[in-house]
């Protein structure tokens, strides 16, 4: 669903790479490759190209792809957000996916009283447990349930993971499973309970489809996926589209700002990143204020 980061160049992470160099095996664009016979005396290459470090006698650098702000553009050319990255499972999906599952069989012997303590039930939010509006998005009904949402986080999540980073990662399915149960206390009955990290899925696939258009990658597999998802959660009855669409909503408005605080200088990176979270976490919280099933559908 994505360009692997070895499709890209390693000294320019924007360009396609157009070739690999021949002593350090990384890939590199056509302005990066140098004739081997500009190596220095004494050392031969098994390939045509070398890198430019590589021709120059500099040993390279351990790879090490993660999320950087772009330096800033030139004028009149245009920024792109870094490509999506592998889709090997990663650190915080993996933790993710193992909290998911500990949870669901350490509660399994008595479920229905960890569920009645620990749903998402707008009626027991509205008179202050709120609680619930996180640890609902790590209960799930029975194994079809957690088995579904956990292999589509190991699908799409690792993209997301490594083109975010993981702090920044947590930090938007953190955010999308709470946008979600917003979504569902303020738009669902008072009594209706539901469970399950649907909502936070949704979230990362909203993440990448915005990460993948900021950086021209390509995106009809994922908006089939989140289509079929979104029809199927209206279409059948028992679940919660609600949280879908906040957790969709709430994680793409995450990504974008994420993406947008990459390209600025690198000074005021960290700043949009955290002006991103902070904003996001205190709109959903004034949200929350509204009474429950403010809005009925």
């Amino acid at each position: 669903m994505s360009l692997g980061v070895d499709s890209f160049c390693y000294q320019h992470p924007d360009r396609i790479a157009g070739g690999r160099c021949g002593r350090c095996h990384r890939p590199i664009c056509p302005e990066c490759m140098r004739e081997a016979g500009t190596a220095p005396a004494g050392r031969s290459a098994p390939a045509s190209w070398s890198c430019e470090r590589c021709a120059s006698g500099e040993p390279p650098p351990a790879p090490a792809p993660r999320w950087r702000p772009r330096r800033a553009a030139a004028a009149g050319t245009r920024r792109r957000t870094p490509a999506l990255g592998t889709s090997r499972l990663t650190p915080v999906v993996m933790a993710i996916i193992a909290v998911n599952v500990l949870v669901y069989l350490g509660t399994a012997h008595d479920q229905a009283s960890v569920d009645a303590r620990f749903d998402m039930l707008p009626l027991a939010i509205a008179n202050g447990q709120w609680y619930r509006l996180v640890t609902a998005a790590f209960l799930h009904l029975n194994v079809g349930h957690i088995f579904f949402n956990m292999v589509t986080l190991a699908i799409i999540g690792p993209a997301v993971e490594t083109a975010l980073g993981r702090v920044r990662f947590l930090a938007l399915y953190l955010l999308a499973a709470l946008g979600g149960s917003i979504a569902s206390y303020l738009l669902g009955p008072l009594l209706t309970q539901s469970v399950g990290a649907s909502g936070a899925i949704f979230g990362v696939m909203g993440a990448y489809l915005v990460l993948a258009r900021r950086s021209g990658n390509e995106t009809r597999t994922v908006l089939a996926l989140i289509a079929i998802n979104l029809v199927i959660g209206f279409a059948e009855p028992g679940i919660d589209w609600r949280a879908h669409i906040g957790g969709l909503a709430t994680s793409m408005v995450v990504a974008y700002g994420f993406s947008r605080a990459a390209e600025l200088r690198r000074q005021a990176v960290r700043l949009g990143e955290v002006a991103t979270v902070v904003v996001t976490a205190v709109v959903l919280a004034g949200i929350a204020q509204l009474p429950a099933g403010h809005v009925n559908l």
